[in-house]
């Protein structure tokens, strides 16, 4: 389940999953899940349309039944024909719930009426557009995210909602502290809920880390307990503001887009909130839908997790590996064509960053404990490359002296 930091997550109250991952709901289970889902969002203020009480309705009355891979072909289908993960139950179900706590929301909500009414005249988008235009000149913005590093904010102008952003580089380069640092000033500094979907790492580990980036203790003591006596009331201090920040993990390996975004909603509707940020580390863990070469799947992903952006208006950004292509360069800062599959990332991604530490090939450069990220591809803006401090004991990016 998707797991707040020091909460615990309480989506799986929503679910009765067999241990064989088949669905297994009675009707009287069924019932019992529609009667707790309405309970929860009677319990946060979330006000239930009419329109939602059908699907609870057909939940109760119509459960969809467990079903062995036997009895599958005995009746000539298939196991994916009938097995019905919980996630897609959920999410049908998330459809109906309004996300109505924000003016961001509401936009979400006109952007779908405005597909099913079908064309839109340009007044009522260039309304739309001059609103933003004011909102980020006085600074009241929800459309453009500033992740507080000042250099990369002047030239992407932010993370910008419905986005797709690549992460990408060379082992060992920093790429998952660098987003997680993303992660923590989205969610500090904005109070946006954001969502971390980690498929190499687990959460304790990214917590650790998270935890070290707050308090300016090396995770390794923080592991062992090596703390001096002075630094417990720090460590205490930080785990309470770490806390009471909107961030989420969700650690499951081999994650599909299917489950993320229904994760995604569930956050939605749980928080009364739209989100500030996703972020998938790391793209070439993520599971397929179909059994085909790497590279097509890849380019499904990629395009599901444009649309995903685009449907929950929220900047997506995942982490992707680099070919090895760059190692056998003498100059070693990577391009948008080493990236790995890269035709459809290159294609799909609105933003694509990538992370450069020179001192790893170059023990005596003079840019020790400094980080190039170079934007090699802005589909709104320019290109260049901005320099950060880089603190690895501490998993923590900092902006450079001015």
């Amino acid at each position: 389940m998707l797991l707040r930091v020091g909460d615990p997550g309480y989506l799986s109250e929503l679910g009765i999953l067999a241990g064989d991952g088949y669905l297994d709901v009675s009707a009287r289970a069924a019932a019992d899940i529609s009667s707790r889902i309405l309970e929860r969002m009677v319990q946060q203020g979330i006000r239930i349309p009419k329109v939602a009480q059908p699907a609870l309705t057909a939940l109760a009355a119509n459960p969809p039944l467990r079903k062995k891979p036997q009895d599958c072909r005995s009746e000539g289908r298939s196991a994916s024909q009938i097995k019905l993960p919980l996630e897609e139950i959920r999410e049908k179900f998330l459809e109906y719930i309004p996300s109505n706590a924000t003016d961001q929301s509401q936009e979400q909500v006109d952007s779908k009426s405005d597909l099913r009414q079908g064309l839109s005249h340009t007044t009522e988008i260039l309304t739309r557009t001059f609103e933003e235009i004011e909102t980020c000149a006085l600074g009241t913005a929800v459309a453009c995210i500033p992740v507080n590093f000042y250099d990369l904010d002047a030239l992407t102008q932010g993370l910008q909602r419905s986005d797709l952003i690549i992460v990408a580089g060379r082992p060992a380069m920093g790429k998952t502290s660098f987003v997680l640092n993303i992660a923590k000033n989205v969610a500090q500094f904005h109070n946006l809920p954001v969502a971390v979907f980690s498929l190499e790492m687990n959460k304790e580990q990214l917590t650790y880390s998270l935890l070290s980036m707050e308090v300016g203790i090396e995770s390794g003591r923080l592991r062992t307990g090596r703390l001096q006596q002075d630094e417990w009331p720090l460590l205490g201090k930080g785990i309470s503001s770490l806390g009471a920040q909107p961030l989420h993990i969700y650690d499951k390996p081999n994650a599909g887009l299917l489950e993320m975004r229904s994760m995604c909603r569930g956050l939605m509707a749980e928080t009364g909130k739209v989100l500030g940020l996703v972020i998938i580390d790391y793209l070439q863990l993520m599971e397929g839908s179909t059994p085909d070469n790497r590279e097509q799947e890849i380019s499904r992903i990629t395009r599901g997790l444009k649309g995903m952006a685009r449907e929950l208006n929220v900047p997506v950004i995942a982490l992707s590996q680099l070919s090895r292509g760059v190692e056998a360069r003498t100059n070693k800062r990577p391009m948008l064509s080493d990236l790995r599959e890269s035709g459809s990332i290159e294609q799909d991604a609105d933003l694509v960053l990538m992370i450069y530490r020179d001192e790893y090939y170059n023990p005596e450069t003079p840019d020790r404990g400094i980080t190039e990220v170079i934007v090699t591809k802005h589909r709104n803006g320019p290109v260049g490359t901005c320099k950060l401090l880089f603190e690895p004991q501490f998993t923590r990016f900092r902006n450079l002296a001015v």
